[in-house]
């Protein structure tokens, strides 16, 4: 539950405090105020510990929930961020994913930002070392199938070491004992297993320069058909001319086996394009111009809507993802370039060596009227502006079902409709402790299926919408303050001191122990709380028109409300006196030159019991929901 201080958006008298309740946030709240559990590792945790290595600390953050992938670039600058400075670290995270303390998923995620970002360094090759030496046991225990997750342990081990920079070579004694390893080791029946152990020392042969278990040159890359090998091997060859005669093989065969004519027409820049990228961007400009685009609003996601009512501010996120997440485009969007018979689409965002021409994203750009701060990210998806004023989604919903971003390459522009998710909002103004609710003053008309709210109270003014196919927590309510809490009960009095025991006495009488303390006395009661203050008046103004009004109130008085405070909590009973010391044990005494000694000490009495608490206050009266109708405004 967030709370905001009304104290912010008006004058007082009287201060009121309001409460924005997002749907499902409740439950969370709780959780964060008064649960004991102990609080996840977090990416700062993570960026503060993992400066003294890296490894164990990286391995703990993957194993929570909700590790965010984006922690494991080493050069982000957005966030906190994992930092590698043992190459150790890498052999922690490995034995991490087979021994599987981490999930496959988690762990490929984090090593798709990790890897790129230290690939070029001096920690490429220690990178490349661990993951070479983590498939004997990988293979092992996928191909024993004793666990659920050794083979997306597998698969996520091979994918990384597959895709991993150019530059993030396996240095020779790890590739070699890889090798050896890998060769033992039984693989098992499963065709998975099998093929991906035999691609991962196809790739180790490939970096001692061998493919097929002959030296590879540029004769033996001439003869090659297998468009795949040759993509591995455009990567993996340790000298760079054969890398790219490799490359330019793969590129000639895959263009050259394409029937789309606008391959056909423009072969020998879709070669040199793929040799290069492994994908064809068309470079859009003033020597090949885009002469149209148009978007598939069926292809594109809704845009998911959260109201801070309180700061009257919307938040938009793609349906199904977090806030600053992109919205992909690349199904929906289409251009028309001079010269290519069909529309393009954008580039996908890392190399599919597919012959098709692409637009690249840094050729797009967004915004518009309804989002001026809208951009296309590098990955050629559209990034929505962070925080949108709550008047901006009232325009837009007054208008229609959706938002609409502007695209645009070169001078071609096209408009992205993108339909509107509402999350049901809830709004509380609450009065001050014991004092009545707020008066609130709401207007409430309709837009298709879409109610708008404009709540006044103070002079203060609130905008919200929600669906009416999807209500959810929606309310509005002014609720009297929670009566006062009950004061704490007196503290019980102390026990007495216990009595002193009888001393020694000659010839042989022992002195006795003290007698016991009393018992502290019980803590008063306490005091009962207060009660809750009275709801505010609400006055409900419903624009609408004959029959419609009914079901329109009918709809509205569900949801709006005018409640009784709490009451308040009642004191707890004050705390039990102490347990009265224990007496002086008696005096000891000299008979004869015979010492008896004196007695022990008296045990201390126990504590008194602590008061019973008080009772809570009754909670306040409701208060007044009133109605009036008015019809719509002409036109």
């Amino acid at each position: 539950m967030h709370v905001l201080s009304a104290r912010s958006h008006r004058p007082p008298p009287p201060p009121l405090i309001a409460r924005l309740v997002l749907a499902g946030a409740l439950a969370a709240s709780l959780v964060a105020c008064g649960s004991t559990e102990k609080r996840p590792y977090s990416a700062a945790d993570l960026a503060r510990d993992s400066r003294e290595g890296g490894g164990d600390a990286l391995v703990r953050y993957l194993a929570t929930p909700d590790a965010d992938p984006r922690a494991c670039d080493t050069a982000r600058s957005d966030g906190p961020h994992v930092t590698i400075t043992d190459p150790e670290a890498f052999e922690d995270l490995t034995d991490a994913l087979v021994d599987g303390e981490v999930p496959a998923a988690a762990w490929r995620a984090c090593m798709d930002h990790l890897s790129p970002s230290v690939g070029a360094t001096p920690l490429g090759p220690p990178l490349a070392g661990a993951l070479a030496r983590a498939y004997p046991d990988a293979v092992e225990a996928a191909a024993g199938g004793s666990s659920p997750g050794a083979m997306p342990a597998l698969e996520a081990l091979h994918a990384v070491f597959l895709a991993r920079p150019v530059e993030a070579t396996t240095p020779a004694a790890a590739r070699a004992d890889a090798e050896e390893e890998l060769r033992d080791t039984d693989p098992g029946s499963d065709p998975r297993v099998r093929a991906i152990a035999a691609e991962a020392l196809a790739v180790l042969a490939m970096e001692r320069g061998e493919y097929a278990g002959r030296p590879v040159d540029e004769a033996a890359l001439a003869t090659l058909d297998d468009v795949d090998a040759l993509r591995l091997l455009g990567r993996r060859l340790p000298a760079a001319g054969l890398r790219g005669a490799a490359r330019a093989r793969a590129a000639h065969l895959v263009v050259s086996r394409s029937d789309d004519p606008d391959v056909k027409a423009h072969a020998g820049e879709a070669e040199i394009a793929l040799t290069k990228a492994g994908v064809y961007a068309v470079e859009v400009g003033p020597s090949r111009l885009a002469t149209g685009c148009s978007v598939d609003g069926a292809r594109l996601p809704a845009v998911h809507v959260v109201q801070d009512v309180g700061a009257q501010e919307v938040k938009l996120a793609p349906a199904g993802g977090a806030q600053g997440a992109p919205l992909p485009l690349r199904d929906a969007l289409r251009v028309t370039v001079d010269g290519f018979a069909s529309p393009l689409a954008l580039c996908p965002p890392a190399p599919d060596w597919s012959p098709r021409p692409c637009v690249p994203p840094a050729a797009v750009t967004a915004g518009g009227a309804d989002l001026p701060g809208a951009a296309i990210g590098p990955a050629g998806g559209l990034l929505l502006p962070k925080d949108v004023p709550a008047s901006a989604l009232l325009g837009w919903l007054e208008r229609g079902d959706t938002v609409t971003a502007t695209l645009a390459v070169g001078d071609a522009t096209c408009d992205a409709p993108l339909a509107l998710e509402l999350q049901a909002p809830a709004f509380e103004l609450i009065g001050d402790q014991g004092g009545p609710g707020p008066d609130l003053a709401i207007t409430a008309r309709e837009a298709r299926h879409v109610l708008i709210l404009t709540v006044e109270t103070g002079g203060q003014r609130y905008d919200l919408a929600v669906d009416e196919n999807a209500l959810g927590d929606f309310r509005v309510v002014s609720a009297g303050g929670q009566g006062r809490p009950g004061s704490p009960g007196r503290r019980g009095i102390d026990g007495m001191t216990g009595p002193e025991g009888l001393p020694a006495s000659c010839p042989g009488q022992q002195a006795q122990s003290g007698g016991r303390g009393g018992q502290g006395q019980r803590g008063a009661r306490g005091g009962d709380g207060g009660p809750g203050g009275p709801g505010g008046v609400v006055t409900v103004t419903l624009v609408c028109a004959g029959t419609r009004c009914n079901e329109l109130q009918d709809l509205v008085a569900a949801r709006v409300g005018a409640l009784g405070g709490e009451g308040g909590p009642g004191g707890p009973g004050g705390e039990g006196g102490r347990g009265g010391p224990g007496g002086p044990g008696g005096s000891g005494v000299s008979c004869e030159g015979k010492q008896l000694q004196g007695g022990p000490r008296g045990s201390d009495g126990p504590p008194g019991y602590p008061g019973p608490t008080g009772a809570p206050g009754p909670r306040g009266a409701p208060g007044t929901v009133r109605w009036k109708a008015v019809p719509p405004p002409a036109g």
